[in-house]
């Protein structure tokens, strides 16, 4: 009776550790453990996951943003980031990003650098509440796909450029988070 018992018991475990494991697209096995608990967003290196931490975001409105958002017709800011460089440097471009963040209310961009700091254009079109990064090839698009309860999957639909990107999506009233890495040339 011991001995059937302790079978049973390693076989719900054996069932419960394969039922926490998934795959991604290029096969390489993904647990729900490759996600640690605390972390948002990570990026693939090799075959492991590099946890991207965030950065404040801030939106910070001028007389420029208010002149541009006059001739534009268009409800515009800049979201801007402190620092010029990302502390994560990948030497090839990512083909997905993980997150626990809705893709919906979120996006990749490529940041421009200035100073100080980082700035991306958004644009708003009069009477709707999307919002898309400006220009146009700043906006990184990708296809989402949920591969665990709380996890998504975005893979990029081109190759990303040399530069510094940022996951953005939203943290309060004009604050972001800003998950910030950077792809050498």
């Amino acid at each position: 009776m011991k001995r059937q018992i302790i079978c049973i018991v390693m076989l719900f475990f054996v069932i419960g550790i394969c039922s926490i494991c998934s795959a991604d697209s290029t096969g390489n096995a993904l647990s729900a453990k490759s996600f640690s608990l605390k972390g948002k967003v990570w990026l693939p290196d090799g075959d492991k996951l590099i946890q991207v931490n965030s950065v404040a975001g801030y939106v910070e409105m001028s007389a420029g943003q208010a002149l541009r958002q006059a001739f534009t017709f268009k409800k515009g800011y800049s979201i801007f980031a402190n620092g010029t460089k990302a502390k994560i440097r990948l030497k090839t471009s990512p083909t997905v990003i993980y997150t626990r963040h809705d893709p919906s209310e979120s996006g990749v961009a490529l940041l421009t650098v200035e100073e100080n700091r980082r700035s991306i254009w958004v644009e708003q079109k009069a009477g709707s509440n999307l919002a898309e990064f400006s220009p146009e090839e700043n906006d990184m698009k990708y296809d989402e796909e949920m591969i665990e309860d709380d996890i998504y999957k975005l893979t990029f639909r081109k190759p990303l450029k040399p530069g510094e990107y940022g996951f953005i999506t939203p943290g309060g009233h004009t604050k972001y988070l800003i998950y910030d890495f950077a792809v050498e040339p």
